[in-house]
């Protein structure tokens, strides 16, 4: 597979501010680099906690309306928001394979 490329929600690699403030304090803490479930937990958590920030009150449908509404959050994906249907909107990483690592292509 080698030189094959992908599409990457996150990658540790990532250039994002907040991904290497994530990186090197999980780094820290735990002696190695997040895989991609320790980011994907780490960055729900930040839009939850967006989403609970912006609610009227913690009732599930507040809750509902205020993710609903999340644009343009900061997050260590880059720019996230839901669109209409409540999918994900965030730029993917395009990463390649290069000698058994993947590597960010600009």
């Amino acid at each position: 597979a080698e030189k094959a490329v992908a599409f990457q929600i996150w990658l540790a690699s990532s250039t994002n501010g907040l991904s290497r403030a994530f990186v090197s304090g999980f780094t820290a803490r735990y002696g190695k680099a997040p895989n991609d479930w320790a980011a994907r937990g780490y960055a729900t958590m930040q839009i939850l906690g967006a989403g609970l920030a912006d609610s009227d009150n913690y009732q599930a449908a507040a809750i509902q309306t205020a993710l609903a509404g999340t644009k343009t959050l900061e997050t260590i994906f880059g720019t996230f928001s839901f669109d209409e249907n409540g999918d994900a909107v965030y730029d993917p990483i395009v990463s390649q394979l290069q000698n058994n690592e993947f590597v960010i292509l600009e």
